[in-house]
């Protein structure tokens, strides 16, 4: 018959480990046709990462304290980042988080700097908000995060090692880096 198409994604893989699978389909008529056994091999373990949330209590009847959360990977030379930061309270409106992709990510000793672009999040037609968020862990407790607007979409971060923010200390949470 004619040519078909099948896809498959595969979750929870472990780094640097080859797979192997065969794709099987069942025919219209009952009967079953695999294709040959393919392998794969995934990246190793070696990508920068910055991960967690820390937070101050809310602010009551207001909203959300002051807290940032980020899943951030980054290819060790800090290029290629893939994942989001979230930040509150909000520049749009302080109830809601300016949330965005990252757009760069730079390690030095326990700080990191991550761009991100906030998109409107109310639909009303707002410029972009363009920021980067420094976080200094400090292991399991006393990190410390602060934010810094700028003009551009930030595609390569500053050293945070030197970042002039207003630093903010959360009572919660636990934000790592991990620099490979």
């Amino acid at each position: 018959g004619p040519m078909e198409t099948a896809s498959d994604v595969a979750t929870n893989l472990s780094p640097d480990t080859t797979y192997q699978y065969r794709f099987c389909i069942r025919t219209e008529d009952g009967g079953g046709l695999c294709g040959r056994p393919e392998s794969f091999r995934t990246r190793p373990d070696d990508r920068d990462v910055v991960a967690g949330a820390i937070w101050s209590p809310p602010i009551v009847p207001l909203g959300p304290g002051p807290g940032i959360e980020v899943d951030v990977r980054a290819e060790s030379d800090g290029s290629d980042p893939v994942g989001t930061v979230s930040v509150t309270p909000g520049s749009y409106y302080f109830r809601i988080a300016d949330s965005g992709p990252a757009t760069c990510l730079r390690i030095v000793g326990n700080r990191v700097a991550i761009g991100f672009v906030v998109a409107d999040p109310t639909g009303a037609g707002f410029p972009d908000i363009n920021q980067v968020a420094f976080v200094e862990d400090n292991g399991p407790i006393g990190d410390r995060w602060g934010k810094v607007t700028v003009p551009d979409a930030p595609l390569d971060c500053p050293d945070p090692s030197t970042a002039v923010v207003s630093w903010t200390t959360p009572v919660s949470g636990n934000i790592t880096i991990t620099d490979r």
